[in-house]
């Protein structure tokens, strides 16, 4: 998995250089922002908050309130990993600010959840059951859009109420995570949804049942783990193959040259072999009134390649003639 990081991050750092040489301040933001998570998921939260930071100061050059909601929020959730709540909550709100401003339901969905996350994270479960609760009866309509949003929000419900010992309302949120993420096809939200329900039944002494959804959970992580295996190995196998192909490339490029080289060099052992041949006729003597005429001629040419002068023509033609 660090390899496929560093490989996405080196990517993304690609693609930075074109833009920043393009000046695309937009496409630089979204990068920033993508190296972010990538340095996020490494637990590297120092180079995550660097690179959003660039992308903040970014934003107030090229203003675009839908990153910057992103952004900020981003920023918040690297708060909230560093344990400095105050300024995650800080973050989380001025990011909910700008989604309201703009309309965005996504964005105000996102940014209410964290602040709920944020009170899970501090140990508040009832603050945050009021945020889900109210998001749950004020969003209903956007929460059927957003699946994803919506059994999220139901898995953390069954976590804090499993907290709080409200296991009936734990249950209920548990059992709807599960029903609908299989429904839906999320594997993961249907993983967690499994974990809860096996701990919460582990607690209620429902051994079986733990150990029911236990295995669930392994089976789905373990199906999640080998789709992974699978990509990677597809992507494995396009890169050698591509690798393959750019070697045979490389290697036809180097038999032509080679070949060229070969015809070039027989090229000129022919030429240097017609004036080896061409200086030795031109010295015989002769004696005959043909070979007398031919030899003058031979000479004459001879001659005249050297001195440069081609204008000669009959000269050449009975060069052409002996050859």
């Amino acid at each position: 998995d660090q390899a496929n990081y560093f490989d996405a991050s080196q990517k993304y750092f690609d693609a930075m250089k074109i833009y920043q040489e393009t000046k695309n301040y937009s496409r630089q933001i979204a990068v920033y922002s993508k190296l972010s998570l990538v340095f996020k998921e490494i637990e590297d939260y120092d180079s995550a908050m660097e690179n959003l930071q660039k992308a903040k100061e970014l934003l107030s050059i090229h203003e675009d309130k839908f990153k910057e909601m992103s952004v900020l929020g981003q920023i918040g959730s690297i708060y909230k990993r560093k344990k400095q709540y105050a300024e995650a909550k800080e973050y989380y709100y001025k990011s909910l600010e700008i989604a309201k401003e703009i309309g965005s339901e996504r964005g105000i969905i996102s940014a209410k959840s964290n602040l709920a996350i944020l009170k899970m994270y501090q140990g508040d479960y009832e603050s945050a059951i009021k945020i889900f609760q109210d998001m749950l009866a004020t969003d209903s309509d956007k929460f059927l859009q957003y699946k994803r949003n919506r059994l999220i929000t139901y898995n953390l419900l069954c976590e804090a109420y499993t907290h709080l010992g409200n296991y009936d309302k734990a249950y209920e949120y548990g059992t709807k995570a599960v029903k609908l993420s299989h429904e839906y096809g999320y594997r993961n939200t249907e993983k967690i949804a499994h974990e809860n329900l096996s701990k919460l039944h582990e607690k209620l002494g429902n051994y079986q049942k733990a150990l029911y959804h236990y295995q669930q959970r392994s089976d789905i992580h373990e199906d999640i783990a080998n789709q992974k295996i699978l990509r990677i190995n597809k992507d494995m196998e396009v890169k050698y193959q591509t690798s393959l192909k750019e070697k045979k490339i490389l290697e036809l490029e180097k038999v032509e040259k080679e070949k060229s080289a070969r015809l070039l060099i027989l090229l000129y052992a022919l030429i240097f072999s017609f004036l080896i041949i061409f200086f030795i006729l031109s010295s015989i003597p002769c004696t005959s009134n043909f070979f007398l005429y031919l030899h003058t001629n031979i000479k004459c040419t001879f001659k005249l390649c050297f001195q440069g002068n081609f204008a000669s023509q009959p000269l050449f033609a009975s060069f052409a003639l002996f050859v």
